[in-house]
């Protein structure tokens, strides 16, 4: 919608210019009086009105959130000549009266005020404008045709891949429900034919009743798949692979392009090679900021991969399956769970007939599907790789030096599933020596992006250089020559890092905007360094020092932020400027965040691009770093100290993300995710509550830790919250009328470890004992780690605050209560007792004794005799399953 906004922005600035341009060519004449006018004169009045329109148009196109700065410019610029020809024309509507000769033409009329000087330069820039709006709607309609066609060639893909699917079970319901539907009709009229002899035909009834069961089985089976699938897919699985740009026009195209006859095999062709043949594992390395997500998403999308492949699979089916790990998202994009759960999403959605052999025990639950384990998806992945599924699948790995976890298990987990002949993987990395000695041993199944790109990045300088308006004109004649040898120069210079390419050509028409002369993109491009890293501090070093307080600030936050923030977040954070105390202001009445609010901080996270030059941008409501490279960029030692001391004294990025996420909090309206309970229970039916106020704990835990104004800061905020909650109940904000359900979830502050704040509150009589925590949760619950998930079920905190739980148990908190089925005890021992991601079981329950935490809750009470479940629901006593494990534990 931007773009074309855009588009229709150009086209109000292009009827400015065509107008008065009409007005210098043509030789009406020009009356102040509207007596006498004949066909093809002008009147004044009519012109006032016509330049007052144009003026409101270029006045909203200036300020204009769509519109590109160059326009922006334009429209200004064009406004104020606008403003002073409206100007000039109210003087000669002025002079009133029949006698008044007419002006013989436009720019005679406007010499009664102008200079013949003025009048020439105004001509000349007119002139210029209707030139320079003229190639740039025609480059925007352009690129917007070009955009529309990869979008609908895109979305045809995706389309197809379902509707196949779909289409097959929707039309095999349908051709059973038409033969149940005539043999019911052919049923009914003999069966009501008069006076009628023969007997009900044999087997009729048995074909029908056969038919209804099978109608029953396969809609029950389409609804196994749905929900199988559901249960598998999170909201941030495609997001990363949606936010990688596309590859810009031919670039890449050598990727999938087959070795010319005649030459040899070259590098630029393995790819290929490797997608027809029988070799399974190929590793896409490169530069930072050389373009490898962007291969990676190119050829996983592209429609000649799946052709290359069918090579190799021969007749078998095939599925493709993409994950993009994202260092800078949230846990799941960079985890172990999250590259499991993708895999088999896709694989499943792809050939939905194996679900009930990979998941017979899924397959079989007629209840909702609950969350899944890491052990069970390692499970399920491991089947596909050593069951003979007569199904062939290319999985797409993209940046495993951003996985949170053990590069080298990874890196051997990825190999052990290549060995299948059924399955090949593609990953994509740094060059990191983990990478290479895992992957870099075949040449003939490995490439190096940054070695092969010189013609694109060619290709691309041009294409962005030649899209500007300007560069036709700053770049022919006597220049055509060293045009070309100012794009070689940019190619050199870029040493194969697309990133580097694209800040450079950026800063060019930015220069061209600002028209810039030939010699001056060339001393321009002479003075960017070669060095990423350099290139990053040359662009921070460029912004304006006013802005140097609020950019080292909000670069802080956006880097320290435990996800991506929402752009509302640097909305809140930008009134810390002015009132340090604006989180513990409750709102007006009503004042929730709304499309007015929204637009605001729309309106901050432009000025967040514009201020810091593109470094965050915002990207589906969210402002993210410009590329990987510049979030690495920003946490180096250098890069921290610089923005410490720009930054305001005894600044805090933690506090100051506490701040905002309170003020967000309390400006919420949070729904209901199962409508009707009259009390719901917020840790499992209002997850955006829940994970907000998560996160607003790990922001306070970091803060206090800071001590002395900064803790006190920190504990002032969470009084503030805990009363505000209670209010959010009152206003709405939280469905249910029990204020203490509400405040009862703030006891995830235990979960969060905010020692000392929690001590203080421990100590005032009865704090965690209320109607909470006799309906949900005791506040042990929180302490052990164990309150729901909503992405991944029950989870534990692997750092418990001992302490913090001495005192509770000290308190009377009793962890044989019962809760469910369970009690806390067992619930807690149940959890260390599985499987958590690389950690065994063993491993698990190492850390819980070598904690102190087994042996504190046994000293307070908690039953050694306890049934705790197994895997296959087993049961046994904890010291009976203790006893088994005992001698593996490390």
């Amino acid at each position: 919608m931007e773009a074309l906004a855009a588009v229709a922005l150009v086209g109000n600035v292009l009827q400015f210019v065509e107008f008065v341009g009409r007005l210098f060519k043509h030789t009406s004449q020009i009356y102040a009086s509207a007596s006498g006018l004949a066909p093809g004169d002008l009147h004044v009045q009519d012109m006032c009105s016509k330049f007052d329109s144009f003026s409101t148009q270029l006045q909203s196109i200036s300020s204009s959130s769509s519109a590109p700065p160059d326009l922006q410019d334009c429209a200004a610029a064009c406004k104020k000549d606008c403003d002073e020809l409206l100007a000039i024309m109210k003087v000669l509507a002025a002079k009133r009266g029949n006698s008044q000769k007419p002006w013989k033409s436009f720019s005679a009329a406007l010499s009664y005020k102008m200079k013949a000087g003025d009048i020439q330069d105004l001509k000349k820039r007119i002139e210029d404008r209707q030139h320079l709006m003229s190639l740039m709607l025609s480059n925007m309609l352009n690129e917007r045709v070009r955009v529309m066609s990869n979008e609908i060639s895109g979305l045809q893909l995706t389309i197809t891949g379902w509707t196949i699917r779909t289409d097959a079970w929707y039309h095999r319901l349908l051709d059973i429900q038409q033969s149940i539907s005539q043999q019911i009709s052919t049923l009914s009229q003999h069966i009501n034919t008069p006076n009628r002899q023969e007997s009900t035909p044999e087997g009729v009834i048995d074909s029908i009743c056969s038919e209804l069961r099978g109608l029953s089985i396969d809609t029950q089976e389409c609804q196994q798949t749905v929900d199988i699938l559901n249960s598998l897919d999170y909201e941030e699985r495609p997001k990363r692979h949606g936010n990688i740009s596309k590859a810009h026009r031919t670039t890449f195209a050598w990727g999938l392009r087959q070795d010319d006859p005649g030459e040899g095999q070259g590098p630029s062709g393995s790819f290929r090679r490797w997608l027809s043949r029988n070799s399974n594992l190929f590793w896409v390395s490169g530069k930072p900021g050389s373009g490898k997500s962007t291969f990676m998403k190119f050829v996983a999308d592209h429609k000649e991969t799946p052709k290359c492949l069918k090579k190799w699979a021969g007749h078998g089916e095939l599925v493709l399956a993409r994950h993009f790990f994202t260092i800078y998202g949230t846990t799941i994009q960079r985890s172990l769970e999250g590259l499991l759960r993708s895999l088999l999403h896709n694989i499943l959605a792809g050939e939905p007939k194996l679900m009930q052999k990979l998941l017979p025990a899924r397959w079989a639950r007629t209840s909702k599907q609950p969350p899944w384990t890491h052990s069970e998806l390692e499970d399920a992945l491991r089947d596909v790789a050593n069951r003979h599924l007569s199904v062939h699948m290319c999985f797409f790995i993209d940046g495993l030096d951003e996985y949170s976890g053990d590069h080298l298990e990874i890196c051997q987990a990825l190999k052990g599933l290549s060995e299948s002949p059924f399955i090949k993987v593609c990953v994509s990395s740094r060059p990191w020596n983990v990478f290479e000695d895992a992957f870099g041993a075949s040449r003939e199944s490995k490439l190096y992006i940054h070695e092969l790109t010189q013609e694109d990045i060619l290709n691309y300088t041009q294409a962005r250089l030649e899209e500007h308006p300007r560069w036709g004109l700053v770049s022919s004649g006597p220049s055509a020559a060293d045009s070309q040898s100012l794009i070689n120069e940019v190619v050199d210079k870029s040493m194969g890092v697309f990133l580097w390419v694209f800040l450079v050509t950026r800063l060019l028409c930015e220069g061209l905007s600002n028209d810039d002369s030939f010699s001056d993109l060339r001393r321009r491009l002479s003075s960017y360094p070669d060095d990423l890293e350099e290139f990053f501090k040359h662009i921070l070093g460029s912004v304006d020092p006013f802005y140097h307080e609020k950019m080292a600030g909000t670069l802080m936050i956006a880097r320290d932020a435990e996800e991506p923030l929402a752009t509302e977040m640097f909305m809140f954070h930008d009134h810390e400027y002015d009132d340090e105390d604006y989180a513990l202001r409750d709102p007006a009445d009503h004042e929730w965040l709304d499309n007015n609010c929204r637009e605001a901080s729309i309106s901050v996270s432009r000025r967040i691009n514009g201020r810091y030059k593109g470094l965050l941008e915002r990207q589906d409501g969210t402002m993210v770093f410009l590329h990987r490279t510049v979030f690495d960029f920003l946490r180096t030692p250098e890069m921290a100290k610089f923005l410490r001391e720009k930054a305001k004294a005894n600044f805090c990025s933690h506090l100051s993300l506490l701040r905002a996420r309170l003020a967000w909090l309390k400006r919420t309206v949070f729904p209901q995710n199962s409508p009707g309970k009259k009390e719901p229970d917020l840790m499992e039916d209002l997850p955006d509550f829940v994970q907000s106020l998560r996160e607003a704990a790990r922001y306070a835990r970091l803060a206090s830790g800071e001590g002395g104004s900064i803790e006190a800061a920190t504990a002032a905020l969470l009084d503030n919250a805990e009363l505000g909650i209670a209010k959010m109940v009152r206003a709405g904000q939280i469905p249910g009328s029990d204020e203490s359900t509400a405040v009862g979830a703030y006891r995830l502050l235990l979960e969060g470890r905010v020692g000392d704040y929690m001590d203080s509150k421990l100590s005032m009589p009865r704090y965690l004992r209320n109607s909470y925590a006799n309906k949900y949760r005791s506040p042990l619950c929180f302490a052990l780690g164990t309150a729901p998930r909503p992405s991944s079920g029950a989870s534990v905190n692997l750092e418990i605050n001992p302490p913090l739980l001495q005192t509770l148990l000290d308190s009377g908190h009793d962890p044989n209560e019962v809760y469910g089925q369970d009690t806390f005890w067992t619930r807690f021992v149940e959890f260390y007792t599985r499987k958590l991601g690389t950690l065994s079981r063993t491993d698990m329950i190492g850390i819980a004794m070598e904690s102190g935490i087994l042996e504190t809750l046994l000293r307070h009470g908690a039953d050694p005799t306890a049934y705790v479940r197994l895997a296959g629901n087993y049961k046994v006593p904890f010291w009976f399953h203790l006893l088994l494990i005992a001698p593996h534990i490390h």
